[in-house]
């Protein structure tokens, strides 16, 4: 056997490698495969449903039918979204993800399915050839019945080769760091995969608090959210929200509506929330709404005021 195959091997799979969409990193030794996330590409512009379907729909570089299993730390769809077409091409293994993960995973897979099709149709019409949906609700349903939850802060046994521990990244809800340890040649490396990080400088809602992580052989970190420059988000925060504040306020009375555009998954709970603080004791009734229910809006893709 030669020295490269006796080595762990870490492999940025597709666009990964030059972007921050469509997170998928393959590790592999001789003695066991798995990878962090799987991922959709997203863009926008001109044509970006036929490109973003030809890349995600490519062949993956990896065997699915050969790993030892997916860990996803997170529920946003350029980390997850592509996860059942591997289970579609042969992935056989546990789909691992931190506790609290699934019943949002599954909305936004089974979400994920329908507008596969909805693009496949609509590129097929535009280019008049016949595009099949990348995956459908039954992919959904295999990679599923795979899934696995673990505990934070707890280190469990993959196989003899793999252990694994999941720490708070302050992304949002139930998102993970992953601390893996690879033993290869009765010699045990340890990799940190952040996935994204939150924005350390801002309070982040429904997220457990961020821990750092103190030593690892390797450090494959994705901090667009918690970078330096993003200290200034916090600074222009509380002048955004007064900003709002008297938008809302001057439009709800000319009987107009403010329309927020905002992501379904943790960026439309922090909006509901924020107009909570900002409404939701209003004599006038302009936004009544209790915290208990802005902590449960999982599917609004916008909120209407």
């Amino acid at each position: 056997m030669s020295k490269t195959k006796e080595k762990i091997e870490i492999h940025f799979v597709g666009e990964n490698a030059e972007d921050v969409t469509g997170s998928c990193i393959w590790i592999k030794t001789p003695d066991t495969q798995v990878i962090l996330e799987c991922g959709l590409f997203q863009c926008c512009g001109k044509d970006s449903i036929l490109k973003q379907y030809k890349i995600n729909n490519r062949k993956f570089e990896f065997k699915p039918k050969n790993l030892d299993a997916i860990f996803v730390m997170h529920n946003h769809a350029d980390h997850c979204g592509n996860v059942p077409k591997c289970f579609k091409e042969g992935a056989n293994c546990p789909l691992i993800m931190p506790k609290g993960s699934y019943e949002i995973l599954k909305i936004l897979l089974n979400d994920s399915a329908n507008i596969m099709e909805r693009d496949a149709n609509t590129i097929s019409e535009q280019f008049e050839r016949d595009y099949r949906p990348i995956y459908g609700k039954e992919d959904v349903e295999n990679a599923l019945i795979n899934y696995k939850e673990y505990d934070f802060d707890e280190i469990y046994e993959l196989n003899p080769y793999i252990k694994f521990r999941f720490v708070s990244s302050q992304h949002i809800l139930n998102s993970a760091q992953l601390e893996l340890w690879i033993t290869c040649n009765n010699i045990t490396k340890k990799i940190l995969y952040t996935s994204d990080l939150g924005n350390l400088h801002v309070h982040e809602y429904y997220t457990h608090k961020f821990k750092g992580v103190s030593k690892a052989d390797v450090v494959i970190g994705e901090a667009t959210y918690a970078g330096t420059d993003r200290i200034a988000t916090a600074k222009t925060r509380k002048s955004d929200l007064a900003k709002i504040k008297t938008v809302v306020q001057e439009t709800t009375a000319n009987n107009g509506k403010v329309l927020f555009p905002c992501f379904a998954n943790q960026r439309t709970q922090v909006m509901v929330t924020e107009l909570y603080k900002l409404f939701g004791n209003d004599p006038k009734g302009l936004y009544l709404l209790d915290q208990e229910y802005a902590a449960r809006v999982y599917t609004a893709p916008s909120l209407v005021l």
